[in-house]
């Protein structure tokens, strides 16, 4: 990459963030939280939520889940009705290798309505995969739910594989935020218009709009900018050292910084 083409990144990156209108996930600083986020899209998911659309978002994502592997979410026949969902579901965990239980929290787990069927997500936005965390989950949920009553989701900002380490030798479900989710919210605003009438609807659909426009202005792009300075960190060291050829060059240098000194403390 030209040191063109990368002033060109980071203002195709940092445009839409000078142009963010006021969004409330920014002012709470929600950016890199995975609980707040987990917590948020749990809300949406759970049927019996506070948000009075019964199963509907529940539906739509299962039929984003559905895009992405649809064998998997047809075998496993999970019927949304009274459904739930919740966070940090505590999973005594026992791996292979590791004879001793092992305590383990499933993300945001959706379960039937009689329990014997789940949707196991992990959420990843910047943590690294745990030692055998995928496959410690899915030995807790043959052992509780039976093969075949459950998929496992593995969720991340740009769809990425999980490590060997975590996920050998188990079949899941790999979805991004910057595709599954920002659909499956695109969906869901559009399921509102289609049957919101009133102003609680309406501050439904405001809320889900902001996260939405939030992931695609600032999380997703923040993490698009830091990976391309990860991966030219001297390219970038070389144009900072230079005057001023571009707006918002501390927003880059405090990046590099950090990124920076990430890598000395990183073990060789």
């Amino acid at each position: 990459m030209t040191e063109e083409e990368l002033i060109k990144k980071f203002n195709d990156c940092l445009s839409p963030m000078r142009g963010e209108e006021f969004n409330v996930f920014h002012w709470i600083r929600l950016r890199w939280d995975e609980v707040d986020h987990s917590g948020l899209i749990k809300s949406l998911l759970n049927s019996k939520g506070i948000h009075n659309f019964e199963d509907k978002f529940l539906t739509l994502f299962i039929n984003e889940l559905e895009k992405v592997k649809p064998e998997s979410i047809r075998n496993l026949n999970f019927l949304t009705k009274d459904s739930s969902a919740d966070t940090e579901q505590y999973a005594p965990l026992t791996s292979e290798k590791e004879k001793k239980p092992k305590n383990g929290r499933i993300d945001i787990y959706v379960k039937s309505k009689d329990q014997k069927k789940a949707i196991i997500i992990e959420n990843k936005l910047l943590a690294r995969d745990q030692k055998e965390q995928l496959k410690r989950y899915d030995s807790w949920a043959r052992t509780t739910l039976g093969d075949g009553n459950y998929v496992i989701v593995y969720l991340t900002l740009n769809g990425r594989e999980a490590s060997k380490n975590s996920s050998e030798g188990v079949e899941y479900i790999q979805i991004s935020y910057n595709e599954t989710i920002i659909n499956w919210l695109k969906a869901c605003i559009a399921k509102i218009d289609e049957e919101g009438k009133d102003e609680s609807y309406m501050r439904l659909r405001i809320g889900i709009k902001q996260y939405k426009e939030y992931l695609e202005r600032r999380v997703l792009k923040e993490f698009e900018l830091t990976t391309t300075i990860e991966e030219n960190m001297d390219l970038v060291k070389s144009i900072l050292e230079k005057e001023d050829l571009f707006p918002d060059k501390d927003t880059i240098a405090q990046l590099y910084a950090q990124l920076y000194d990430k890598v000395k403390k990183s073990p060789k």
